[in-house]
């Protein structure tokens, strides 16, 4: 058997991985805003507001 990693290793990336979403914009926001009905009308001005909380985040993926 081999290990790559000690308990107490991986106990701390396991930790690091939950506390992600403490640093997300988006943790405050409302979620409805994320799914528009449409991408015309309303939902057009939903998209642009999720995209502004998105570009503000921390933890976005490049």
């Amino acid at each position: 058997m081999v290990v790559t990693r000690l308990p107490a290793q991986r106990a701390a990336l396991e930790e690091e991985r939950r506390d992600w979403w403490q640093l997300a914009a988006c943790r405050e926001t409302d979620p409805e805003l994320f799914f528009p009905a449409t991408a015309r009308g309303p939902g057009a001005g939903e998209i642009a507001q999720a995209q502004a909380v998105c570009a503000t985040c921390e933890v976005r993926r490049e």
